[in-house]
């Protein structure tokens, strides 16, 4: 057999071994893509599998219940939506409602979130607001309303700081002075929402705007 033949052959054999490496490595990567994609799944299944079941498990099992009206944390809560002063010097405010309250955690920060079993039933996605959850009992929930008829579902949040500085040049703002009543404030604070001004200005003597009954009348517009 002539040297150039014996070449080639070579060169046939190479190109075969290169070949066969070539898809050696491309079956290992193939192999690995497969081992990451099933771990993948099972990660998923694992997580699908236990948010099944803390959904099946009953929710007072899943969260701390409250049944004592007497409890600290609904005496504090109790004080925010009493007093203006322990208010300021707290830094936080209580609202009430199931509409109300995610629609403030939207601008404000919410540290504790109160709601009967009734309320988680009726609006499942309160379980995604963020704070710390307790479910409490109808009585208690009564002691935490500032009205008669509620819907059992009670946050405190943080009050949020907002400033002059603030204010864009050419924006539009209304500017309330000394208006007294907080349902009237409220009102106000929607209205301006609804009409796309870009903020309300309120001087001293003005209601409080994360009092109760503002808070309620404003429908999440503070």
């Amino acid at each position: 057999m002539s040297l150039a033949k014996n070449i080639v052959m070579i060169v046939i054999i190479l190109l075969l071994l290169a070949l066969g490496i070539h898809q050696q490595l491309r079956i290992n990567e193939l192999d690995e893509t497969i081992s990451t994609l099933e771990k993948q799944n099972e990660t998923l299944k694992y997580e699908n599998d236990k948010k099944q079941n803390e959904l099946d498990t009953p929710l007072e099992d899943r969260m701390e219940k409250i049944t004592s009206r007497e409890n600290a944390k609904i005496k504090y809560a109790c004080r925010l939506a009493q007093s203006a002063a322990f208010r300021r010097s707290e830094g936080r405010f209580l609202a009430e409602g199931r509409k109300l309250c995610p629609e403030l955690a939207r601008g404000a920060e919410l540290e504790t979130l109160f709601y009967t079993e009734t309320a988680a039933e009726k609006c499942p996605e309160l379980e995604t607001l963020p704070g710390e959850h307790y479910l409490v009992e109808d009585h208690v929930a009564d002691k935490l309303a500032d009205v008669g008829t509620h819907q059992g579902v009670f946050g405190v949040f943080r009050t949020p700081e907002h400033t002059l500085e603030e204010a864009r040049t050419g924006g539009r703002y209304l500017a309330l002075e000394r208006v007294q009543d907080p349902g009237n404030v409220g009102t106000l604070l929607r209205s301006a929402a609804a009409f796309g001004f870009d903020g309300v200005l309120l001087s001293d003597g003005c209601a409080s705007v994360w009092a109760p009954k503002t808070l309620r009348a404003s429908m999440g517009a503070a």
